[in-house]
């Protein structure tokens, strides 16, 4: 057997062993590798690769970036492919075509013209002489191109139950035999020779063909007998307390069993609903626990003592509650409406909050020293961004001057016992509404009351605001939003230090003794996320959550009690919004950025050393960031793996651990993916 082209390719000339070597001659300005966005990820992503860093596409695109790898492959783009591979140039000199169904002032028309000049083709009607150019070529006519062209040896019957009969029957069995195919099914093994051949399949055909890619195993089914390499037993002690919707997360797998589907069981002196905080370090610092629940930015203050041994393994949410809801009996729009009439994110975002210029807000009293959680929602108006105005004094309704008020509601005093007065300029959102100083309970009595005040309310606790959305109150603008759909403008950066979030800290040494147990732990983390996603089975995640809470808290939690938590206040991280939680090149809300803007302000305070080096510190600390990308390399490896597991014909045990493999892989474990399919395919 030859191994890369055959006989034919190397009788055209010298050209052809430049083009094989990837030095394309007299093909203009090949796109770069890896430039279309429809294959990212595929299968055929490193066969369009290959070809198109050799030039061998330009042209034939579908679209800006798009190479449309399911669409049928037209004769005129297989003209331009073979020639280019054949010549390793576009032809020079064709003015005609012997075709009288090829235009000749078509770009491609001398490629056609060249292509039956170096015998490859006749065309699809003799007299008179027909090309067919907008036809598809099928998969019959792909094999006897490819064995023209490569000058394939002539070979035995393959097996393919479905070729007899077929005037390329032999030059399937070259094709077979060349380890460039291996048909369209198995059990019994096919080639589909009238199925129209995709973009794809040729790009891949060809690759092999050229030695770009690797060439499959021959037709015919392994017999190789693999055994499951099975999951180690372990066991994980583990703290939470049921609080809210973030924190209650881990329910949902110790109910519906995951632990045990991965070996893993809960240590029986878990701390499973411990509440306080200092418990849990304790708890973990001294050995008796593994992992545990915790707020991230409690731990800022003590990076420099205890908590670099406790770092976060998993950041799943942040708390981004802070939003201004409008009244259901307002004439207000918010922004999603005025996203819905075609505006963008920005102009709705500032178009909602100009509605609110000098109208009352409702806001708890403590906001008079806490008006960062609304300004970032009052600087999509253009004047904050300008020169800043000087400050005035903030007076009320009556024409008084407002003070800082305590969580009580009382007069914040200097310490002369003077009355501290509040003073604002035009980077405050005080500047351009009216704070009304009412405390959340007032807020919703307000809005209860038949024709009551409040148009406008920036409620501070969760369960205000539950109570308020749930009342058909809505949110004019909010935290959520902007991390969303743009989560790096200049006002998520100002909203960033402000914001904290929740994850899975862990013993450092449990981590170091532990890695494997890890990847699985945080398996079942996202998959309970998953499930909180699914419409077929958040339901019944919003239930197992509620339930929780209220045995633990003694509340009355309903399952859409949970719904909003996860929508408006605590937004999950799950796996496939992972990636922008850690790549602040993307959309989305960087604890990496928010937190180092809290850990300078702690510095800046006292409470950490000046000389602490947050940068150096933080990318130490935060594991979660370093698993994940481990997690995702394992996703990936196990892409390549699957990919090439379907173009094998694979023994029944094989296949029985791959699909394993899959299911796996379905619940985000891939660690275990990754070894199952290293058992099937003997890696």
């Amino acid at each position: 057997m030859r191994s890369g082209v055959g006989k034919r390719l190397r009788r055209v000339g010298p050209l052809t062993v430049l083009a094989v070597l990837g030095l394309v001659v007299g093909v203009l300005g090949p796109v770069a590798a890896d430039s279309y966005t429809d294959d990212d990820g595929g299968f055929y992503e490193p066969a369009f690769d290959a070809l198109q860093a050799r030039g061998i596409l330009e042209g034939t695109e579908c679209g800006e970036g798009l190479v449309c790898p399911e669409d049928d492959m037209k004769r005129w783009v297989m003209a331009v492919w073979l020639v280019r591979v054949l010549d390793g140039a576009d032809p020079v000199g064709v003015t005609a075509t012997r075709f009288v169904d090829v235009d000749p002032e078509q770009w491609w028309m001398p490629f056609v013209e060249r292509l039956a000049e170096l015998g490859v083709t006749k065309g699809c009607w003799v007299d008179p002489a027909e090309y067919c150019p907008d036809e598809p070529v099928t998969r019959e006519q792909m094999a006897s191109f490819l064995t023209r062209a490569f000058d394939l040896e002539a070979a035995g019957a393959a097996g393919f139950v479905d070729v007899g009969g077929s005037g390329h029957e032999a030059d399937i069995n070259a094709l077979a035999a060349a380890n460039i195919t291996q048909g369209c099914d198995t059990e019994p093994a096919r080639y589909c020779p009238g199925s129209n051949v995709t973009r794809g399949e040729m790009a891949t055909f060809l690759a092999r063909a050229l030695d770009l890619v690797p060439r499959p195993p021959p037709v015919g089914r392994s017999t190789v007998v693999v055994e499951p390499p099975g999951i180690p037993e372990a066991s994980v002690r583990i703290g939470f307390y049921p609080c809210c919707a973030d924190f209650s997360l881990w329910q949902i797998p110790i109910e519906k069993g995951w632990f045990e589907e991965l070996n893993i069981s809960i240590g029986s002196d878990s701390h499973l609903y411990s509440f306080n905080s200092s418990v849990i370090h304790s708890w973990l610092l001294e050995g008796d626990g593994d992992v545990a629940v915790a707020w991230i930015p409690g731990l800022f203050g003590n990076l420099e003592a205890y908590a670099r041994e406790l770092p976060p393994i998993l950041f799943k949410s942040a708390y981004l509650g802070y939003m201004i809801l409008v009244s259901p009996n307002s004439d207000a729009k918010t922004t999603a409406e005025f996203m819905d009439q075609g505006m963008s994110y920005p102009d709705a975002a500032q178009a909602a909050i100009r509605q609110v210029v000098g109208e009352n807000v409702y806001i708890p009293p403590h906001s008079t020293q806490q008006s960062q959680y609304a300004d970032p929602l009052f600087a999509y108006l253009d004047e904050w961004w300008q020169d800043p105005k000087p400050e005035i004094p903030l007076l009320d309704s009556n024409g008084n001057p407002m003070v800082q008020l305590d969580r009580q509601g009382n007069p914040e005093t200097d310490p002369n016992g003077n009355p501290i007065r509040i003073k604002v300029d035009s980077r405050d959102w005080r500047y351009y509404a009216k704070p009304q100083y009412t405390d959340d309970p007032g807020i919703v009595e307000l809005a209860a009351l038949p024709g009551g005040p409040v148009e406008f309310a920036m409620p501070y606790y969760s369960r205000t605001i539950r109570r308020m959305i749930r009342q058909g109150w809505e949110p004019l603008n909010s935290y959520a939003m902007m991390y969303e759909l743009d989560g790096a403008s200049p006002q998520a950066e100002l909203a960033s230090p402000t914001v904290g979030g929740t994850g899975l800290i862990a013993r450092r040494e449990w981590i170091d003794d532990n890695r494997d147990t890890a990847y699985r732990l945080l398996s079942v983390g996202y998959r309970a996320m998953a499930y909180l996603e699914n419409p077929g089975t958040q339901h019944e995640g919003w239930t197992i959550l509620a339930n929780r809470i209220n045995l633990a808290r003694d509340l009355r939690w309903d399952p859409e009690d949970i719904q909003v938590d996860l929508e408006h206040l605590t937004p999950l991280f799950d796996w496939e919004t992972q990636q922008a939680t850690w790549d602040v090149d993307l959309a989305g809300y960087h604890p990496e950025t928010a937190f180092a803007s809290q850990i300078d302000g702690l510095k800046a305070g006292g409470n950490l050393s000046p000389g602490f080096d947050t940068d150096t510190e933080l990318a130490e600390w935060l594991l979660a960031k370093t698993l994940y990308h481990e997690m995702k390399e394992m996703q990936h490896k196990s892409d390549a793996l699957f990919a090439e597991a379907e173009q094998m014909n694979l023994s029944p045990s094989q296949t029985t651990v791959v699909e394993q493999a899959r299911v796996f892989y379905d619940r985000y474990n891939f660690l275990d993916s990754l070894r199952y399919l290293k058992a099937a395919l003997e890696k």
